[in-house]
C-alpha cells in the first residue's frame, strides 16, 4: 500500500474524510499491519529557500563578536534567538546550546525568523542582494 495523505481542512467535511480514512485502512489491513499517522502541514521548500540569500548576504558582511561566520551559524545564532534557546554546560566543559533547529518550524514562526534577520542587518548596516530584496518584498506584503 502506497502512502495516503488525506487533508481534513475543517468539521464540514469531517465525516466523509474519516469514512475515506476507514475504507484505505480496511483495504491495507488485508496485506498486514497499517500505521496512521496525523500532522499539520510543514513549511515548504520555496520558504526555506528565501533564508539563505538572507543568510549569505550577512555572513559575507558582517561578523559576530570579532569572528566572521558562515551562513550556517548565522542561521543557528537566529534560531537561538526566535527559539528562546537554552544553554548548558557541556559534558566536558564548554557550553552546549539546545533546541536550534529550524526544520520542524511551522510557516508563521520562520516567517518571523526572516523579519528577525531583516531587522538585525539593518540595523546592521547590511546592504541585501537583489535576492534579498526580492524576499523582503514579499515578507513585507505578508506582514502588512
Amino acid at each position: 500500500m502506497a502512502d495516503k495523505q488525506i487533508r481534513i481542512e475543517g468539521l464540514d467535511d469531517l465525516r466523509a474524510k474519516l469514512n475515506a480514512i476507514w475504507g484505505l485502512v480496511a483495504q491495507g489491513l488485508t496485506a498486514g499491519p497499517v500505521v496512521i499517522t496525523l500532522g499539520r502541514d510543514k513549511r515548504p521548500a520555496s520558504m526555506n529557500r528565501k533564508l539563505w540569500p538572507l543568510l549569505q548576504d550577512i555572513s559575507q558582511q558582517l561578523e559576530w563578536h570579532g569572528v566572521s561566520m558562515p551562513e550556517a551559524d548565522w542561521k543557528d545564532l537566529f534560531a537561538a534567538r526566535q527559539m528562546n534557546q537554552r544553554v548548558v554546560p557541556g559534558i566536558d566543559g564548554g557550553l552546549v546550546a539546545l533546541s536550534n533547529s529550524t526544520s520542524g518550524m511551522e510557516p508563521a514562526p520562520f516567517a518571523d525568523l526572516i523579519r528577525l534577520i531583516y531587522a538585525f542587518g539593518a540595523h546592521q548596516g547590511v546592504k541585501w542582494s537583489d535576492p534579498s530584496l526580492a524576499v523582503y518584498e514579499q515578507y513585507k506584503e505578508a506582514a502588512a
